[in-house]
């Protein structure tokens, strides 16, 4: 839809998921690319082995060290769904990176960067606003930054209207039914969640991070 996505949203299982890396291969690496910017989030939230392993060595996109990636992100993901169905806590630790992403998608234009593009570049928000909200050491973001460089992954957006971005966050449904809301973490593998950080502060962190 033109103007927004995630406007909508409802909770029904599936009788199954099936995942088969060996269809990564086939895929175009900037299809890789989108789907690190998951990995990276599913990694920081969770901050055990996934993390480790990363901080140990990035492997190459395209490479086969990614089937057991992907299977400990799936694992990640539905250790989380599976203690908070419905999404009343722990769940929402799955939107890490994606208020700012849901809203950079909207403000240029859905196709212009993949979603795991503008996730990485949310995580970077997320990060910096960690930093300064609870604290966190400035170094789990310069690490994470080092990962997306490797994987040639946009770190910025020049000349954008961060207010019009801005606009565009709170159209999320999410942000509709609770307010602007955001995934941050006190360290890693300690994600909380926190309610309407002043625009201001919003703004000038995403100018200062994704401006430069």
């Amino acid at each position: 839809m033109a103007w927004g996505k995630n406007l909508v949203g409802a909770f029904h299982l599936p009788q199954a998921v099936i995942i088969d890396p060996h269809v990564l291969y086939t895929l175009p690496i900037r299809q890789w690319r989108a789907g690190v910017g998951e990995v990276i989030k599913s990694a920081l939230i969770d901050g055990q082995w996934l993390w480790e392993r990363l901080n140990h060595a990035v492997p190459a996109l395209g490479s086969e060290e990614w089937d057991s990636l992907v299977e400990a992100t799936a694992a990640i993901k539905i250790a989380i769904v599976n203690n908070d169905l419905e999404e009343t806590a722990s769940r929402m630790y799955l939107n890490f990176g994606h208020t700012v992403a849901h809203g950079l998608e909207n403000y240029l234009g859905y196709g212009r960067i993949t979603h795991g593009e503008a996730v990485a570049m949310g995580t970077r928000i997320a990060l910096a606003l960690s930093e300064d909200v609870l604290g966190l050491d400035e170094a789990v973001r310069r690490t994470v930054e080092r990962w997306m460089v490797e994987w040639e992954l946009p770190l910025t957006i020049p000349l954008a209207n961060w207010s019009a971005v801005w606009e565009a966050m709170t159209q999320d449904k999410k942000s509709r039914a609770h307010g602007l809301q955001w995934v941050l973490l006190k360290k890693v593998g300690q994600p909380v969640i926190y309610r309407n950080l002043p625009q201001s502060q919003v703004q000038d962190t995403m100018e200062r991070i994704l401006s430069t």
